[in-house]
């Protein structure tokens, strides 16, 4: 039986098992403080304070608690934005900052936050309210099968504008343009988003995405 070996510093070992002890003890406490303390659970009572205020404790006793859900099955998706954006379908809020402002009343008449969800449209981030920018590539662009096309967008940080480009891979096709309405803020990270619509009803419209490649010089 292998024998135990005395510690190099009999003196110290029960107040450094104490030390430890006390700093587990405290991490730990730290830890539930922390995940107690997560912003949605202020959003939400800051907004049943808010409802309170103006539409009295009745109203405010509605206001839903705890982590919310909407599942948009045709995106395969659960949206949980409505845990913090409570007053999206409250009116009385359409000046209030953000999370607890009304939204718009237009685009959900369109497109119900209980069929869409929220990201459909913001994409988790930018606000989506704006009108995007469309661009006529002309007809050397139309729809066809087996076309293949490749898309450059390039934007200098903080600039007030993007450039794009499009090359037909087939025909040899080149579009330009420089995109300077309906930019996102200079802080919104941006991300490829892709979407495939010929103008009429098909019986099948399919569209691959490659690949994507992602080069930042700043």
């Amino acid at each position: 039986m292998e024998q135990r070996t005395n510690s190099p510093f009999p003196s110290i070992d029960r107040p450094v098992l104490a030390l430890v002890g006390v700093v587990l003890v405290i991490g730990t406490t730290l830890f539930m403080w922390s995940d107690r303390a997560h912003d949605w659970r202020y959003y939400q009572y800051e907004f049943r304070r808010m409802v309170t205020e103006q539409f009295g404790a009745e109203q405010a006793a509605g206001v839903p608690s705890g982590l919310q859900q909407i599942w948009v099955a045709d995106l395969g998706r659960a949206d949980r934005c409505t845990t913090c954006h409570q007053a999206i379908n409250w009116k009385g809020f359409e000046q209030a900052e953000q999370p607890w402002r009304t939204h718009p009343v237009a685009p959900l008449a369109t497109h119900p936050l209980e069929q869409f969800g929220c990201t459909a449209c913001h994409g988790g981030t930018n606000d989506g309210t704006g009108a995007p920018t469309l661009t006529d590539m002309g007809a050397s662009f139309a729809i066809a099968t087996g076309g293949v096309l490749t898309l450059f967008i390039a934007a200098p940080p903080n600039g007030s504008s993007v450039w794009v480009r499009v090359v037909d891979e087939v025909s040899g096709a080149i579009f330009e343009q420089e995109i300077t309405a309906d930019l996102p803020a200079t802080t919104q990270f941006l991300s490829p988003r892709l979407y495939l619509n010929n103008g009429a009803t098909a019986a099948a419209v399919a569209c691959d995405c490659a690949g994507v490649y992602l080069e930042t010089d700043y």
